[in-house]
């Protein structure tokens, strides 16, 4: 499907009225030229999943640059260090402590400080309402372990 040069319309009839406007060559040749269109616009591949009984093919186009992955993964990272940096290991702290010097919105520290706690950096009071943090005592912190358990920000 990807190679292209085989054209199998999965609308026939949509397909003709194109057809009948000039539109669509029927050679084949739209799912290479997205592809190019996408590496030459430098964002993330198209993933394309083929599903059977029904019949159907799903392809996921994402309008996001390659670079802004890995720039997205940086910026979880320093913002990791700084969270935990900012903590003392006998004070409890909110969410709303670090919005100043991380200038993000709560909410996002709320997930980094989920992950923070589901990694075990960190502890909760185990309240929902009025929720504090504490630091661990660890020695050493390995941030780079923090991209393999979550690979991609929100």
């Amino acid at each position: 499907m990807r190679r292209g040069g085989q054209s199998d319309p999965r609308n026939k009839a949509l397909m003709k009225m194109f057809n009948l406007i000039g539109v669509g060559e029927r050679a084949g040749s739209g799912v290479p030229e997205l592809f190019s269109v996408w590496a030459h616009e430098d964002w993330i591949e198209p993933t394309i999943e083929e599903q059977f009984d029904p019949d159907r093919t799903i392809l996921t186009m994402q309008f996001l640059k390659k670079t802004a992955r890995k720039k997205a993964r940086e910026n979880t990272l320093k913002q990791y260090e700084m969270i935990l940096s900012m903590m003392s290991p006998e004070e409890w702290y909110q969410a709303t402590d670090f919005m100043d010097v991380l200038q993000i919105k709560e909410r996002r520290i709320q997930v980094l400080l989920k992950e923070l706690l589901q990694n075990g950096k960190i502890i909760d009071n185990g309240k929902i309402k009025g929720r504090k943090y504490k630091r661990l005592n660890l020695q050493f912190i390995d941030f780079s372990s923090f991209m393999q358990i979550f690979p991609v920000c929100k």
